[in-house]
């Protein structure tokens, strides 16, 4: 059971003891309606209830999602109560009932009040389902730091809280302009992070050119400055289209990072950011000099852990590796503690990365040509096609060849075409102010 401060984290939203994993649905035939990509933080929003008090002394123990269904299993005074979510065409005929959920216990061990209490958030959940497909889940790297209520006022923690909500919720740009206010009232406990995780979940170029603007107008606001650096790095890991386009993007991260001063020195991803941007231009002394400086403040944000395993993977394959295993364990750790939420497909790729980086220390591999870190976009061809030749020269030499040749021709063909639209064009400026 979590207790104290735990107790705490969970009712701020971030930190419920669960993992979500995409399971298997029960039914025999396939289900009409499936749970869609990216619900992970509203159902742990729906279903925590340590901070409820009208759901009497009931505390989350596990929570999943299936195909179909949420399942999620308490511990109230004691006793084990269970809870299902689901569409209300596969609900019992006693299921509490919304147009689009519906909320049941299928062995009636759930206390009314835990029932109601839960009932009462579905039933103005903004919902939708989905028709069944095979496509994965996907989730954005830039989770909700575990937060630390100690650093926050009563009235504060109620502020994150609401924030949190608005997250669940996929309402992004209002909860930025939440954490956005509060951080300038309060960066500690968090905050931060959740500034981050907001904003790196919709920041596009009209976005940071407004941060820019923003920040070049009030360059004594490290507030500001955080802003515009953390969403430069973001478009550049996540919205540009080529790997060509990366390094102006990350150069301009570092740019407004520098202007922050000391200001949040005791945030760890102040440091996270710096390192990563420093890492991806090539320039490994500063980058390891950052991720040490985050080390060396003690978070518990497996985060730090990982971009640790990157600075250093080409350089001290060892080290990276036990960064890895250390992130693992340590996700493990608060996930037992109800201290921060999981995310199965990150978990894959770590463990994916982590295979390669073993096999590369016991000699069985080499390094990947490409970044597994920073890798290029889907519809990066040239880029994608540059990594395969990292490793296969002769294999993909001609293709590549044929490639330049026929982008060539596709590119005065399209260059007629293009020219009365692009003399009214606007492109963005990543020159620093």
């Amino acid at each position: 059971m979590v207790q104290g401060t735990s107790r705490w984290l969970v009712s701020l939203g971030t930190c419920v003891a669960v993992l979500l994993p995409c399971g298997v649905s029960q039914a025999q035939t396939p289900p009409s309606h499936v749970i869609p990509a990216g619900r992970e933080a509203l159902v742990r929003a729906l279903f925590s209830t340590t901070s409820d008090a009208s759901a009497g002394e009931c505390v989350t123990q596990d929570l999943r999602i299936e195909q179909n269904q949420i399942v999620a299993r308490y511990s109230c005074a004691g006793r084990a109560a269970l809870l299902r979510m689901g569409h209300p065409s596969d609900a019992p005929s006693a299921a509490r009932r919304t147009s689009e959920l519906a909320l049941w216990s299928p062995d009636d061990s759930a206390p009314p009040a835990l029932l109601a209490a839960v009932f009462e958030r579905v039933r103005v959940a903004v919902w939708q389902w989905e028709a069944p497909t095979n496509t994965p889940m996907r989730h954005d790297d830039a989770g909700p730091e575990t937060a630390d209520p100690a650093q926050l006022t009563p009235s504060q923690r109620e502020t994150y809280r609401r924030g949190l909500a608005l997250y669940a919720a996929h309402r992004n740009a209002e909860a930025f302009a939440l954490y956005h206010a509060l951080a300038r009232e309060n960066p500690h406990g968090g905050v931060l992070g959740m500034v981050v995780a907001t904003l790196a979940s919709t920041v596009q170029v009209g976005d940071l050119a407004r941060l820019r603007s923003f920040a070049d107008a009030h360059p004594e606001d490290p507030l500001a400055q955080f802003e515009a650096g953390v969403g430069a790095h973001y478009i550049a890991h996540a919205r540009v289209a080529t790997l060509a386009e990366k390094p102006p993007y990350y150069r301009l991260a570092l740019h407004y990072l520098d202007r922050v001063g000391s200001a949040y020195e005791f945030e760890p991803r102040f440091w996270i950011y710096r390192a990563v941007s420093h890492f991806r231009l090539g320039e490994q002394g500063p980058a390891e000099a950052a991720i040490t400086r985050a080390i060396a403040l003690g978070s518990r944000d497996p985060d730090v852990l990982y971009c640790r395993a990157e600075v250093l993977h080409r350089v001290n394959t060892a080290e990276a590796v036990r960064s890895m295993e250390q992130y693992l364990r340590l996700e493990d750790e608060l996930l037992r503690e109800g201290a921060a939420p999981g995310d199965p497909n990150k978990r894959r790729r770590v463990e994916q990365m982590l295979r390669t980086l073993r096999d590369v220390l016991a000699g069985r591999a080499q390094l990947p040509a490409h970044d597994m870190f920073d890798p290029a976009h889907p519809h990066d061809v040239v880029g994608q096609l540059r990594e395969a030749i990292g490793s296969r020269p002769v294999l993909y030499g001609t293709a590549f060849a044929a490639l330049c040749v026929f982008a060539g021709v596709a590119a005065y063909a399209a260059r007629r075409r293009r020219r009365a639209s692009d003399r009214g064009s606007e492109r963005l400026d990543v020159s620093p102010k």
